[in-house]
């Protein structure tokens, strides 16, 4: 029913800008359909969720600023939304993206530790969906420099959160 809300949401703002192409919400605006689906799911569970949460560019004078998804608890959590398959969820550039983000909350917030965790969520059926078997830790690749630092560790979790699959879809406008 959420999916569909949101689904439905995105149809009636292109309409109402004269831009009616349901093809379009569905290929290609489904990332932010994904992170609007995931920010509230997770404002069902806390209501500390801030979306789009901006940090400063990563290189001086080229490009603009970076956001995080999700931010949960006032940092606490990041989620980073992949609207990918398991296995690209946790590909290397996520993983120096995700890294980026952990150092950019150090900064922000002049801490001795980044975030608790940060998630990297994509999409998974709802029939095949074994909570078991979707976490994956990934942070071990980052102690070392962890201790360099002297930061806390933070754990880098890859995700699989249940999304209703498109039978349950089926005969919306």
């Amino acid at each position: 029913n959420l999916m569909m809300e949101i689904l439905l949401q995105e149809e009636r703002s292109l309409a109402n800008r004269g831009e009616l192409k349901q093809r379009t919400i569905h290929l290609g605006y489904s990332n932010l359909i994904w992170e609007d689906y995931l920010e509230r799911c997770i404002k069902e569970l806390t209501a500390s969720v801030k979306p789009q949460t901006e940090y400063d560019p990563a290189w001086k004078e080229v490009g603009g600023k970076k956001r995080a998804d999700l931010s949960v608890n006032h940092g606490k959590i990041l989620v980073d939304a992949k609207y990918t398959e398991k296995r690209n969820a946790a590909k290397a550039q996520y993983q120096h993206q995700m890294f980026y983000y952990m150092m950019a909350e150090i900064a922000k917030n002049k801490l001795s530790h980044g975030p608790e965790c940060i998630v990297l969520a994509y999409p998974v059926s709802e029939h095949h969906f074994h909570h078991k078997e979707e976490v994956f830790e990934l942070g071990g690749q980052f102690e070392e420099m962890f201790a360099k630092f002297g930061i806390n560790p933070t754990k880098l979790i890859r995700l699989g959160v249940p999304i209703p699959d498109q039978s349950r879809l089926n005969g919306s406008h």
